[in-house]
């Protein structure tokens, strides 16, 4: 189809109207909206302008997004910028107009009480969790609408940032935001701005890096493919193309290649200014139907504007071997270079070998449970040490955007009474020494959270306790039940994307959301009794910084609620089983060939 002017200008005006309607509600929010609500509703809106733009502009409306885009070549660094300065222009604009409509509006600056590095620590590593889950929940699988989940992850971990870092001054996470409210408060504002921006930036690049490094593809079992086969390609190299449009700023062209097979696509990122690229490390698996689906390749450019087509080729999966790999060369078309790649093509029997060779290695999956796990404990401290007005809001949704973040490169459990909750109930067979490998990172996260959060609140620790009144066979009791309500939703959701009977419910969808409001709404009721901690991870991290305070108590209150957890999760996993026969299957009892073609395997988190 055609490209027309307004179609090339669409994504510009869509990020500018976009980030000047983010930038205005939060300036009113930031002026009058309060401690209690304030950081609920710009989260809101950043979800629902997320779902309103992202199809006109990839819904970026954050320079410090559009740079984590670039930094993992999903755009081109002249993009980003072009991306940022509209973003700042309207962050500009908001911010005027808000003032307008509330009066004074404050500039970011540390609160009292802390000083530039304890708030920049802050921003820079909720900045980070933002840009991550927004890479994690947008670009893993190509170019479509990813999900329908991603606009609540990106608009909840906002709203998590912003109650935690409140009553440090922190919790902005967006350079558009801080610029323009600098640039309402003179000089002093001016200047504190550039520091927000240099932090938010930094949190950018931490995320951009996580997330190469671990690969994830929060995609990755949710959906079941039929019978068919399943395509491997890797090893991209193209050659002699020809360049279309030289673009504003005089590129020569920055190729990626897109793979299509039927509904199924993916991308590789794109390479700088060449047109001979050569996609160093990208290997991608795309899953065909039973009736088979022509596979497209086709090489795009990633230009200022628009992305144009460079060329094309469209291959029947007949013509790929069934025995091993094999290296193609194709024509794009008639003067438009070559394209050469590897490709295997299996057929699947059945949909436990639908995984393809895209499984995490186990430091990437230790890794991005370490971090999700971090963000949760983070939250926890920030929030209870900071007086937050919604701490289980807070929580909940931090635990919500970690779950949907990284549920594709990890268990995405975050806590050890779930973990072994997991592994009581058999999900996933014998898993040897890896169950005790993410127990282990999800307490040394917790440790390392801990320490985080003492520092930045000036050395202050809270008790690990019930509430006045209640003595410790009532927080023991009540820890236990509610943690097994928790683990229990954990365990029960992810059947319902592999069951028999409903291989193609679109549940899966939801999972990250009905397990962080599951914990919202159980750590609520339990919060006046017991605390509401309900993962021994937090339990650890919250006595251990205590304890190292001079509380000697916290040791005896550490065992209890840990025990009182973990027999929690081993509840959830009885009455799992109980209620969900046909799933259990016992680690001591090996399958034979025709169970084992009945089960769908299991995984962890999956």
């Amino acid at each position: 189809m055609k490209e027309t002017l307004s179609s090339n200008v669409t994504p510009y005006l869509a990020e500018f109207l976009g980030t000047f309607i983010l930038v205005f509600a939060s300036g009113c929010n930031a002026a009058v909206g309060g401690a209690v609500w304030g950081p609920c509703s710009s989260g809101a809106i950043l979800a629902g302008i997320t779902y309103a733009f992202y199809g006109a502009s990839g819904a970026h409306l954050n320079p410090a997004v559009s740079l984590a885009h670039a930094l993992q070549a999903r755009v081109s660094f002249t993009k980003a910028i072009v991306y940022g300065g509209i973003q700042i222009a309207a962050g500009f604009f908001g911010a005027v107009a808000s003032r307008l409509v509330v009066g004074e509006t404050p500039y970011a600056q540390p609160a009292e009480g802390f000083t530039w590095w304890e708030t920049g620590l802050v921003e820079v590593f909720y900045t980070a969790m933002l840009c991550q889950v927004f890479l994690c929940v947008t670009v893993s699988r190509g170019t479509g609408p990813p999900n329908q989940y991603f606009g609540v992850a990106v608009g909840f971990a906002a709203m998590a940032a912003g109650y935690s870092g409140r009553h440090l001054g922190a919790g902005f996470l967006n350079p558009a935001f801080v610029m323009g409210l600098g640039l309402m408060g003179k000089v002093r504002g001016f200047l504190w701005g550039l520091f927000f921006v240099v932090c938010e930036c930094c949190g950018a690049g931490l995320a951009a890096g996580f997330f190469g490094w671990c690969k994830i593809d929060p995609h990755r079992g949710l959906k079941e493919p039929s019978r068919g086969y399943t395509v491997h390609l890797k090893s991209f190299k193209a050659y002699n193309l020809k360049t279309k449009d030289t673009g504003l700023f005089n590129e020569v062209v920055d190729p990626y290649l897109v793979a299509r097979l039927g509904p199924e696509e993916n991308q590789t990122p794109h390479i700088r200014n060449s047109l001979n690229p050569v996609w160093e490390g990208s290997e991608f698996s795309l899953l065909a139907g039973p009736k088979g689906y022509l596979l497209e390749i086709e090489i795009k450019n990633n230009g200022i504007v628009h992305d144009n087509t460079l060329g094309s080729c469209q291959l029947p999966l007949a013509d790929f071997p069934r025995d091993g790999w094999s290296r193609r060369r194709e024509s794009l078309g008639e003067g438009a270079g070559m394209v050469d790649f590897e490709v295997l093509c299996e057929a699947v029997k059945s949909p436990s070998q639908a995984t393809g060779p895209q499984a995490h290695e186990l430091g990437g999956r230790l890794l991005a449970e370490f971090v999700g796990t971090f963000f949760v404990v983070f939250t926890v401290g920030l929030n209870i040490l900071g007086l937050s007005t919604q701490p289980a809001l807070a929580i909940g949704a931090t635990l919500v955007s970690v779950t949907f973040a990284f549920r594709g490169a990890c268990p995405g459990h975050f806590n050890p009474a779930v973990t072994l909750a997991v592994a009581s109930a058999a999900l996933h067979g014998p898993l040897g020494s890896e169950v005790g490998l993410f127990v282990i990172v999800q307490f040394l996260a917790a440790l390392v959270a801990s320490f985080f959060y003492v520092m930045v609140e000036n050395w202050q620790t809270f008790p690990l306790e019930g509430a006045q009144g209640f003595d410790l066979a009532r927080v023991g009791i009540a820890e236990g039940l509610f943690t097994a309500i928790f683990a229990y939703v954990v365990l029960a959701l992810p059947t319902m994307t592999t069951s028999k009977t409903q291989a193609h419910n679109v549940a899966p969808e939801f999972t990250g959301l009905a397990i962080g409001l599951t914990f919202m709404g159980t750590n609520v009721a339990a919060a006046a009794i017991s605390g509401g901690v309900l993962n021994p991870a937090i339990a650890l991290g919250v006595a251990t910084s205590h304890l190292v305070g001079g509380d000697s108590g916290e040791i005896a209150h550490c065992v209890l609620y840990i025990v009182s957890e973990v027999c929690g999760g081993a509840l959830a996993a009885g009455l799992f089983i109980a209620t969900h026969p046909s799933w259990y299957i016992p680690v001591m009892a090996p399958l034979t060939g025709v169970e084992r073609a009945s089960f769908p395997e299991r995984r962890m988190g999956a």
